[in-house]
């Protein structure tokens, strides 16, 4: 419930500077704040066992006295604490705690509705009284504050960075501040040497346990930032699976920075397949989104007998990715192919991918080892494919 009321905070600070031209009257707002605080507390509240505290709540008139003083207020200053120490003494100290957060909850929904109803140019009328922007600027100040000030908390950057192109690749000049950095420093060897692969992921896989895996089971959010061939950022994405709040970024070439933007063009991707009709247990996943796939390299490289399928946007282009709406466009087609080879009981995918960086972690976090064919990787250099790793081996 706290999650959702965050995310609805983030969503009323845009709106705030929004010019909206109506007024709106007294009981159009209180109703829609009833309206609010029953859809997004009390009916999401419903399935937690600890309901019990407050499903007569709003029976009492403690409640519309509460309520009363988040809307006189704009929802700002409300000593909730105090407020539930006088009027539920009675109350076990559990179910005083409990309410404490859901009464918070309620205060943030009040100011939400009130975000929209205002901006920076007018005033609305509530209870005889104008309620100045400046007050609902004032609590979106706060609420902004208080955002930040938890996710920092609560907050890790990761980075990770492993050798290609002849070279050993830092991110130090894109994030210096790294909290854990889970490349191998120092290392010489490069993909075409015939160790430079399951060294590569022994040692991921060794620093992925030894300095992230106890913050993720403590509840960490992560923000992730990685530049590396594709097989080892799919085995890094997928020592991410099944793990909530991680943050995937994109390096971008121009300008060269990993910040998302707000916005870009929708993907338009298609899927062409030749998959026979009677099953089979491998197939060839060609991606050509930063690049071409060819075909002829793929044959050469798994031979004539295995089919192919494959996803592409229309005009290949190595820096199109520009904001996460369209990473999850791409991962929302993706899960779609991926269901569709399990049940032509596929077994084995080999994936040919020219995709970016942030594809490559998705398609390693959408790993399911329960029920996903395993994924055999490989590493595309001077026109020719090398097998790398194997996700999911069987």
């Amino acid at each position: 419930m706290g999650e959702l009321l965050i995310t609805l905070a983030k969503s009323g600070s845009k709106k705030i500077f929004e010019a909206l031209k109506n007024f709106f009257s007294e009981s159009q707002i209180v109703n829609e704040i009833h309206d609010e605080i029953d859809k997004n507390l009390f009916t999401v509240a419903a399935s937690d066992e600890k309901y019990r505290y407050i499903e007569d709540v709003k029976e009492s008139d403690i409640y519309d006295r509460f309520l009363s003083e988040c809307i006189d207020n704009a929802s700002l200053n409300i000593a909730v604490n105090d407020f539930v120490e006088r009027y539920y003494s009675d109350k076990s100290q559990d179910a005083k705690d409990y309410i404490k957060r859901f009464y918070s909850d309620i205060t943030i929904t009040v100011w939400r509705v009130l975000v929209q109803h205002t901006s920076r140019s007018e005033k609305i009328l509530l209870k005889g009284q104008e309620i100045s922007n400046e007050k609902i600027l004032s609590r979106l100040d706060q609420i902004e504050k208080s955002i930040k000030e938890k996710e920092l908390k609560n907050t890790v950057a990761v980075t990770y960075s492993a050798n290609m192109q002849g070279k050993q690749w830092t991110l130090n000049r894109y994030i210096p501040s790294s909290v854990v950095d889970l490349s191998i420093s120092n290392y010489p060897m490069q993909p075409d040497d015939v160790n430079y692969w399951k060294y590569a992921q022994k040692s991921l896989i060794s620093e992925f346990n030894k300095r992230l895996s106890a913050l993720l089971d403590d509840g960490y959010s992560v923000d992730l930032y990685a530049l590396a061939p594709i097989p080892l950022l799919v085995q890094l994405g997928n020592l991410f699976a099944n793990r909530p709040n991680i943050n995937i970024f994109q390096l971008k070439k121009v300008p060269s920075t990993f910040d998302w933007e707000d916005s870009g063009e929708k993907l338009n991707i298609t899927t062409n397949s030749d998959l026979p009709e009677q099953e089979v247990e491998e197939v060839a996943l060609l991606m050509s989104f930063s690049g071409k796939v060819s075909k002829h390299n793929v044959t050469a490289t798994v031979g004539e007998k295995i089919p192919q399928i494959e996803m592409l946007i229309k005009e290949p282009f190595d820096d199109f990715l520009r904001c996460k709406s369209q990473l999850d466009d791409f991962l929302f087609e993706y899960r779609k192919v991926k269901s569709l080879l399990a049940s032509k009981g596929i077994k084995r995918i080999h994936l040919f991918a020219s995709i970016p960086i942030a594809f490559a972690i998705g398609i390693g976090q959408a790993y399911n080892t329960n029920y996903d064919p395993e994924i055999i990787t490989y590493d595309f250099n001077q026109g020719v494919y090398t097998k790398a790793l194997t996700i999911g081996e069987k």
